[in-house]
């Protein structure tokens, strides 16, 4: 029907690597939407995805539909130009963001405002610093009355604003934290599920007791079958818990920590990912080790080791531990 600049998902939600893909064609994305219920909860989805990678001079905005219509339907009785004048109508990104989250709060009371901002905070923090991250936040302050960094005082006292946010924000957090090289493993393969091909057995994982060890197990046996899952399907696959997907889609909209470039280059992408493997067997029979010179030197305190242990325990001692 002659609208040649649009692509779809297939029934999938939408990922960070189609949104990469669109803004290296083009700086303004706009998402069409139902109109429904389901439809909107889709939409701030994909606000949820775009937010890390709206650097200066992209836009993303959203077209809601007529309920019952979807784009083909709309376009075949409507016509290009009728479906084209609604996408150039469609919302900006900040004024669907501050909509829905105005929708669900009294801003007449000091309650409400308070709960705005704790709301919006954390999904501000997530975009790229810039103009559109200070307009947003100015936003914000405007309609809270908080400075922007400042926790909000919910009793109403008057006087000194309160103290500045307690700890840094969550981007701060991420990018000075110590990752863990099972969240790194599992970050990978949500945004790359190729990468599972690179694992070779799920066996190296198994008696592993570190915090996401199970999980990441779980994601190298559903995709090393499905070597061309999307993380679009991976993330589907996930729907109904709603624990993990949120985990996931997190992590799906998480920035790598490797050097720009990198994303597009698979032997880089493969590298990382096992030298994240061989961490996690690393870390784990360093744990093993240490429980186990614990267990020999609690042991050896009232005299009860055998020939065998004391020289399982001179080599331990000898590996540094104390």
């Amino acid at each position: 029907h002659g609208v040649g600049n649009s692509v779809a998902t297939l029934g999938t939600a939408v990922t960070p690597e189609h949104l990469k893909q669109l803004f290296r064609i083009w700086p303004d994305v706009v998402f069409c939407f139902d109109g429904d219920e389901a439809g909107s909860r889709a939409a701030w989805r994909a606000l949820e995805t775009v937010l890390p990678l709206l650097r200066d001079g992209r836009q993303a905005l959203f077209m809601f539909l007529p309920a019952g219509e979807d784009p083909d339907s709309l376009v075949r009785a409507r016509g290009r130009e009728h479906f084209e004048a609604c996408a150039d109508r469609a919302e900006s990104l900040g004024t669907f963001l501050f909509d829905k989250l105005k929708a669900q709060v009294n801003l007449d009371t000091l309650d409400g405002r308070a709960r705005l901002y704790e709301t919006a905070r954390p999904l501000l923090d997530k975009l790229p610093a810039g103009a559109f991250r200070e307009l947003a936040d100015r936003n914000l302050e405007q309609l809270t009355g908080l400075r922007v960094g400042a926790a909000s005082n919910v009793s109403g006292t008057t006087g000194d604003p309160g103290p500045r946010r307690r700890g840094p924000s969550p981007s701060k957090r991420a990018a000075g934290a110590v990752i863990s090289p099972v969240r790194k493993a599992i970050t990978l393969l949500v945004q790359h599920p190729s990468l599972a091909s690179a694992a070779g057995s799920t066996d190296r994982l198994q008696g592993i007791d570190l915090p996401g060890a199970a999980l990441l197990a779980e994601l190298i046996e559903l995709t090393m079958p499905n070597p061309h899952m999307s993380t679009g399907a991976l993330l589907e696959h996930y729907r109904e818990d709603k624990g993990i997907g949120r985990h996931l889609a997190s992590l799906a909209a998480e920035p790598l920590d490797l050097e720009e470039g990198l994303f597009d280059h698979e032997n880089a992408l493969e590298r990382e990912f096992r030298d994240c493997l061989q961490r996690i067997e690393d870390q784990s029979r360093k744990r093993a080790e240490d429980a186990r010179f614990r267990e020999l030197a609690a042991r050896g305190r009232v005299g009860r080791l055998s020939d065998e242990e004391r020289s399982e325990y001179a080599r331990l001692t000898g590996s540094g531990r104390k």
